[in-house]
């Protein structure tokens, strides 16, 4: 992340703004097609830090939050938790092995 974002990031949760630290992060990585699960596991990590973290305290969560995306840490396992996710405002894709 820049810089600036980090400090966006760390100025959100010195405010109490964790949706704003979550959606900065989210959009820096260019992350939109995440589970809903996956972003309230970075919220919950980003409330976890404090009012006052440094920006290395926000790369490290990022960090670890990366790795858990790639390897499917916090994406539903059954039918019936997608479905619960997609409750919540997701939607469904409908355009596997079309080629995109």
């Amino acid at each position: 992340m820049t810089e600036s974002a980090d400090m966006a990031v760390v100025d959100a949760l010195a405010a109490g703004d964790t949706n704003t630290a979550t959606q900065t992060i989210l959009d820096n990585y260019m992350m939109d097609d995440t589970w809903r699960m996956e972003e309230d596991t970075l919220e919950d990590m980003l409330i976890e830090l404090g009012p006052n973290p440094t920006p290395d305290d926000v790369g490290a969560v990022i960090d670890e939050w990366l790795g858990g995306v790639r390897a499917g840490t916090w994406r539903p396992k059954t039918r019936a938790e997608m479905e619960v996710d997609w409750a919540r405002g997701g939607r469904p894709r409908t355009d596997y092995g079309r080629g995109s």
